[in-house]
């Protein structure tokens, strides 16, 4: 038996930074991971699906390039060219992940799976090896779920990391759930050349999001010709030559027109990969949802476990993972610490990487009214936006909410070109305590995309 000083199972965003930190305190840490280091984000998220919304925004752009008279009498695309170049990114980030841990003095990295015998006890469980420590970390994220759909697995399906390296593009994909991950991918597909079509639940896709917000991304989506079916269930799957066909209902469930296409993506969300730990030899305990359960200071219901990213549940982004480190190094007095307690009231960024993009920051307008909290609500269409006009991308629309108490901004959803840096600009004015009027009056670069909240603030009240 090997003892640590920590243990962390799972090489996900926090572990990188935590397990480095300890290091340099001292401590002698182990991190185990079955697979590869980095995470989702790194092998399987956001490095290769940016890469993928990146290369199908230059396919888009060559194809309408003629609306800027360019003029071209041929056009193609290859796959497999996109698909390397996303595989090479992975690759150099993954190796820089791998390097970072075997150059830390203090660590080690042991690439096998780990499983809990008792609380503090691990067993290795290709090499046979335990190890123990008095604190250890879970950062073992999640995992793409698969509906239990009849006939589903009768046909050719992905989720959404087999969608990545598919051999060749379907001539039309299903994706079944209007969420963040489905609708990039969606529109990834639909300008490489598939055929899409997008089966939701909800009333409208992004089902957390304000519906006003959801349908003028839905109306962008939809004009680069992505179907999208909301308040429909599917109902079975049925193989056909070259191709299957899904019945679908209603929420009444009464039956609905069926779609023909040749693959499925689905994306109707992750569950923490928590299964095979032997987190019941542990007291570890789970929600309804299967996701860890952790206090504010991210300790589970056993002492000495904490539970950090996707697999303790909440919002599932890699920006939280890696905040889910700074509240340990804070708690522990890690080098670089200051004085976070707890996770609670910290900002959730986040931004939908279609295009026109979603950043959103703070309350939404749903949750508002939700928890009776007063608003005054200024809204503006990207289409009254200087440079997005230049642009030529006026799609979407600027909404944010500021308390008629103290003109500080409450939250903001933005629609839009660079919607996730004009969000993000947003949250740094918040952080500030910048007020309404302040942007209102704030001298901006013209035409730049911060130049809108000077309009914005002026003519866009609406309550």
């Amino acid at each position: 038996m090997t003892q640590y000083d920590l243990i962390i199972v799972g090489a996900g965003q926090t572990a990188s930074p935590l397990s480095r930190g300890a290091a340099k305190k001292g401590w002698r840490v182990a991190v185990v991971e079955e697979n590869h280091a980095g995470g989702t984000c790194v092998n399987v998220g956001c490095t290769p699906t940016k890469t993928l919304v990146a290369g199908a925004r230059v396919i888009h752009n060559a194809r309408t390039s003629g609306e800027w008279g360019a003029q071209s009498t041929s056009f193609s695309f290859d796959w497999t060219v996109m698909r390397r170049r996303r595989d090479a990114l992975v690759g150099q980030f993954r190796r820089a992940s791998h390097r970072g841990y075997e150059q830390t003095k203090g660590i080690d990295f042991l690439q096998e799976r780990a499983q809990f015998i008792d609380p503090h006890l691990l067993k290795l469980m290709d090499s046979g090896q335990t190890i123990t420590a008095p604190r250890i970390v879970l950062d073992v994220g999640g995992a793409p779920v698969i509906p239990n759909i009849p006939g589903l697995h009768n046909i050719p399906y992905s989720d959404s990391s087999g969608i990545q390296v598919l051999d060749d593009l379907p001539p039309h994909l299903l994706v079944l759930g209007g969420g963040y991950i489905g609708l990039e991918f969606a529109q990834i597909f639909r300008r490489m050349g598939s055929s899409v079509t997008v089966v939701h639940r909800g009333k409208h896709i992004l089902s957390r999001e304000d519906e006003d917000v959801a349908l003028s991304l839905t109306e962008a989506l939809e004009s680069e010709g992505i179907t999208i079916l909301t308040g429909t269930q599917p109902k079975e799957f049925l193989p056909q030559d070259r191709g299957f066909r899904l019945n679908l209902v209603n929420e009444e469930g009464m039956d609905l027109s069926p779609v023909e296409a040749h693959h499925v993506l689905c994306a109707v969300g992750r569950a923490p990969q928590v299964e095979n730990l032997g987190l019941e030899n542990t007291g570890v305990e789970r929600d309804s949802s299967g996701s860890i359960h952790v206090d504010g200071a991210l300790s589970t219901t056993t002492e000495g476990i904490w539970a950090v990213g996707d697999c303790k549940g909440g919002p599932a982004f890699t920006h939280i993972a890696y905040d889910d480190y700074r509240v340990l190094r804070d708690l522990w007095d890690l080098p670089g610490a200051g004085e976070r307690t707890g996770i609670h009231g910290r900002p959730v960024p986040y931004t939908v990487f279609t295009d026109p993009q979603l950043g959103r920051i703070g309350l939404s307008e749903k949750q508002a009214l939700q928890s009776q909290i007063p608003y005054h609500l200024y809204m503006m269409p990207y289409s009254r936006v200087a440079r997005a006009m230049e642009a030529g991308e006026t799609a979407g629309l600027l909404k944010v909410l500021v308390s008629p108490r103290d003109d500080h901004l409450l939250g903001a959803a933005i629609v839009g070109m660079e919607g996730g840096e004009v969000a993000t600009m947003l949250q740094l004015a918040m952080a500030g305590g910048l007020c309404a009027s302040d942007l209102q009056d704030m001298v901006f670069a013209h035409p730049g995309l911060a130049e809108s909240f000077n309009n914005l603030f002026t003519y866009g009240k609406r309550s």
